[in-house]
């Protein structure tokens, strides 16, 4: 699958992100071995990049919500016009889900 640069581009700020933000902040305490999962697929007529960590797990009630990361990432996904969650995993974790449901895909001869 090959897609359009004007998609690519914003997923793949939104991935470097994503990984900056587990590697600074979700393995900071983590003593049983560090695992990050990043997933990327075309369901249906759907893309989907799930990014899983097994780190401290994601805190809704958090000032750092409001940070630069998800503010840019916010930002990319309304550019993208997609949609974003970030939500803890039990019992350790956080899973970030990105969905986009408008994109072109590049045929190659």
């Amino acid at each position: 699958m090959v897609l359009n640069v004007d998609t690519l581009t914003p997923i793949s700020l939104i991935l470097n992100e994503l990984i900056v933000n587990v590697l600074k902040h979700a393995f900071k305490y983590n003593d049983n071995g560090n695992i990050l999962e990043i997933k990327f697929y075309k369901e249906a007529e759907t893309l989907i990049l799930k990014v899983d960590d097994n780190g401290r797990g994601y805190d809704k009630y958090d000032s750092r919500k409001n940070s630069f990361g998800l503010k840019l990432i916010n930002s990319l996904c309304r550019n993208l016009d997609a949609t974003f969650s970030i939500k803890a995993k039990s019992p350790k974790g956080t899973e970030a889900l990105l969905i986009i449901q408008d994109f072109e895909i590049i045929n190659r001869p």
